[in-house]
């Protein structure tokens, strides 16, 4: 299995790690009010997640006052976080939570099939990427990226990157 470390990575800021909050000497009620308020940002702030991701729609949907409109009228108490909270934190710590997921299910595959592919960005970087494919599902789970700069592209390289990688 991959090892990492999950001390103070984008994993601990998912939407599904928020700290609870302490609400001090405030009243049962007010308390339980205020939980639920946060547990329905929560919700929402998780779903608008879902959707950037999911539909590869800009972050940037979200910023302007329409958008603000759109949540205001379905709960005028709730606002979802802005872009940059999103691009910064929200999406890499989902990302970093999908490919450990994926990782964990690997050991029960059989017959996966490794990908190592490259390419070059706009600015001439190298980046190079490792998948694995699951045969049933024909699942793609991302394992690796590396951007390779200053780094030969031999046989002897490639062949490098792909055996530093432990899937089991």
């Amino acid at each position: 299995m991959i090892k990492k470390q999950f001390g103070d990575t984008f994993f601990d800021h998912t939407l599904h790690a928020q700290p609870e909050a302490n609400e001090g000497d405030c009243s049962l009620e007010k308390m339980l009010k205020a939980e639920v308020k946060k547990a329905r940002g929560l919700k929402i702030n998780q779903a608008v997640l879902n959707l950037i991701c999911g539909t590869g729609i800009p972050p940037t949907i979200i910023d302007p006052a329409k958008w603000k409109n759109v949540i205001s009228t379905i709960n005028n108490t709730v606002t979802t976080y802005g872009s940059t909270s999103f691009v910064d934190t929200y999406i890499p710590g989902k990302s970093e939570w999908i490919t450990e997921e994926e990782i964990q299910m690997l050991p029960k595959v059989k017959n996966f099939t490794i990908l190592y592919d490259g390419g070059t960005t706009k600015a001439v970087e190298s980046i190079y990427t490792i998948y694995v494919t699951t045969p049933h599902l024909q699942q793609a789970c991302f394992i690796k990226g590396n951007e390779a700069l200053g780094g030969s592209h031999s046989s002897f390289q490639i062949a490098n990157e792909l055996f530093k990688v432990d899937f089991m």
